[in-house]
């Protein structure tokens, strides 16, 4: 009865070095994904050394063995998150910024009203024919 979706060629300019945007990027994918789609869970695929980022600032948990990925050649490792959990972080941290002593991003991830009104976009372009 799950729903689950692969973030694949996921990529942020490493010269910006900004958690709002990150955070912004992170917490649109989840309102387009969650609301819009449907989706239970996320899986990524990502560099091992990039993997604690993921799990410290997201609660991305890692799944599976480090495998080679074929179409890089470089080594992966999975990681999985319930966007249940992802809502539970938001609606517990979101909107404080630099006010937090939580140490991830989700204090970065933008207000509830924000979510709605961005909900709202993305549900009438995906409804709008092309």
């Amino acid at each position: 009865g799950r729903k689950v979706c692969e973030l694949t060629k996921l990529a942020f300019d490493p010269t910006t070095r900004s958690k709002i945007a990150l955070a912004s990027l992170f917490h649109i994918i989840f309102i387009y994904l969650r609301r819009v789609q449907q989706c239970t869970d996320i899986f990524i695929e990502v560099n091992p050394r990039h993997a604690g980022f993921y799990k410290r600032m997201l609660g991305f948990q890692e799944i599976g063995e480090l495998r080679i990925c074929p179409r890089v050649n470089a080594p992966a490792v999975l990681l999985h998150i319930e966007l249940e959990y992802m809502r539970e972080q938001i609606a517990k941290y979101s909107g404080r910024g630099y006010c937090a002593v939580e140490k991830s991003l989700y204090p970065y991830f933008l207000s509830c009203s924000a979510e709605d009104w961005i909900d709202r976009a993305l549900r009438a372009k995906a409804n709008k024919p092309h």
